[in-house]
C-alpha cells in the first residue's frame, strides 16, 4: 500500500489498506494509512472516519492525531479538530508533543470564529 501511495496510485492503495484493516482491525497503522489514502483522493469524510479509528487505537500518537486534525480542518470542521487535539492533551505526552499539540490548538482557535 505504501509503495502504491508513493507512486500516486491512491485508489489501489485504498484497496490494499482496506484488506489490511480487515485482517488486523486493531492495528492503528492500517487505519492511518487508509485514512491518508482517502485524503489523497479528497474523500475527506471517509478519511476522517478511518483516521478517527487510528486515533482511538493510538490516542497518544501525535502524528496520527495531527493527520486527523488536518483532515477535519480540510473538511471545514475546525472545531472538531480542536476538540480532538484537546482530548489528546489529556493523555501523557512528552513535553515536545504537548507543546506541538498546544501550538496547533492555538493556531486553530484563531481560525474559528467565536460562537
Amino acid at each position: 500500500g505504501r509503495v502504491l501511495m508513493e507512486l500516486g496510485h491512491h485508489q489501489a492503495a485504498v484497496q490494499e489498506f482496506q484488506s489490511v484493516v480487515a485482517v488486523a482491525p486493531g492495528e492503528s497503522d492500517g487505519w492511518w494509512e487508509l485514512g491518508r489514502a482517502y485524503r489523497h483522493l479528497n474523500e475527506l469524510a471517509t478519511a476522517s472516519v478511518a483516521l478517527q479509528r487510528a486515533v482511538e487505537l493510538a490516542p497518544t500518537d501525535v502524528t496520527k492525531v495531527s493527520e486527523l486534525a488536518q483532515t477535519l480542518v480540510a473538511h471545514a470542521r475546525p472545531q472538531e479538530a480542536i476538540d480532538v487535539l484537546k482530548k489528546t492533551l489529556a493523555h501523557q505526552l512528552t513535553v515536545e508533543q504537548r507543546l506541538s499539540v498546544e501550538d496547533t490548538v492555538r493556531q486553530l482557535q484563531r481560525q474559528v470564529p467565536p460562537s
